[in-house]
């Protein structure tokens, strides 16, 4: 008699999933957020005839949000829009950091909004590393700007500074503000929906079947299945294989 050996059957990781959906949700609002402040600060450095880099950067900036909601829309992948979009931004605040007054300008608080976008969407392995480095940068910046003052080109005037400073305030607030609320809303939204397991389970010691609170008896998977978002998917494991398959399991 020929036993075909059973299909490996994976569990369905729909928490995984869910927090995917979530987190590419979050991402596109971000980039919509960062789209939006790009066009204001393009319209705001125009108006008040800044430099041509901040010009520049802030068109940059325009495009990569605009290129990464197209390829997140196509490609139902987010992971890798949001380094490109976090490293390039990193740069361009580097760059930024010069040409708008230093420590004394309007760049710290983006700084700080990009750490804010770093600890939510950066994955635990690398969220350490990413935070260093910002934080690092931060650092070395402020120390150049002491030593080589020259380096860092000022406001024209007290107007130029009070309304390009006062813009990017309320935009870095704003901004890290809705980010905050996104994650809040939808992560609290999604612990509410999670039903918890606690105390002493009644269990059959023979057949492992759980008695309920009207005295019923259900399989575990009924009975787990009936108070949890958990679902199950059936597989043998090693030592049942061996036992019902010797010939396969050798």
């Amino acid at each position: 008699m020929n036993v075909e050996k059973p299909n490996r059957i994976e569990p369905d990781d729909g928490l995984t999933l869910t927090t995917s959906q979530l987190e590419q949700k979050i991402f596109k609002l971000t980039l919509i957020m960062v789209l939006s402040v790009s066009i204001i600060t393009f319209i705001q450095n125009l108006i008040l005839k800044t430099n041509n880099v901040q010009i520049i950067l802030s068109i940059v900036c325009a495009l990569l949000s605009l290129g990464g909601l197209i390829f997140i829309t196509r490609m139902g992948k987010h992971s890798l829009p949001f380094y490109i979009l976090l490293f390039s931004i990193y740069f361009i605040l580097i760059i930024l950091w010069f040409y708008s007054a230093g420590f004394s300008g309007s760049t710290p608080s983006l700084f700080f909004v990009l750490i804010t976008v770093g600890v939510v969407f950066v994955r635990s392995k690398h969220r350490i590393p990413v935070m260093v480095i910002i934080l690092v940068t931060l650092i070395l910046l402020l120390v150049v700007e002491y030593n080589y003052p020259a380096l860092v080109k000022q406001y024209d005037n007290s107007k130029q500074r009070f309304l390009d400073s006062i813009i990017t305030y309320l935009a870095s607030i704003m901004g890290t503000g809705f980010i905050i609320y996104l994650v809040f809303k939808h992560y609290l939204g999604a612990l509410q929906e999670i039903k918890i397991l606690k105390g002493i389970l009644p269990i059959c010691a023979n057949c492992k079947k759980i008695r309920s609170a009207d005295e019923s008896w259900d399989s575990l998977e009924s009975y787990i299945s009936k108070r949890s978002e958990a679902k199950f998917s059936h597989s043998i494991c090693p030592e049942c294989a061996k036992k019902l398959y010797p010939e396969l399991y050798p």
